[in-house]
């Protein structure tokens, strides 16, 4: 199984996930930045610019994703939410 890893940038660091996630395919790697952006804005903090970026195993980022500045119902976010129900296409 794949392994991917949740970086988190701001506009002076970049915090590295060290230890990284085994997940089956781009589906689960959507549904996990949808839980890593939850748990950023459950942190009540003032987040300011904030982007996730997934890279695989060999360090190539595949994807980067902002952090909404508000959170969004899952019915808000379609584009994400259409890509996960197509499998990740």
């Amino acid at each position: 199984m794949p392994r991917f890893f949740f970086h988190v940038c701001d506009h002076h660091h970049l915090y590295e996930d060290s230890e990284g996630q085994d997940l089956a395919d781009i589906r689960a790697v959507l549904i996990e930045v949808w839980r890593v952006q939850q748990e950023l804005l459950g942190e009540q903090a003032d987040l300011g610019e904030l982007k996730l970026q997934i890279a695989d195993s060999d360090g190539r980022t595949l994807l980067i994703v902002p952090v909404h500045t508000k959170q969004l119902r899952w019915e808000e976010n379609r584009s994400l939410h259409s890509s996960i129900a197509a499998g990740g296409r």
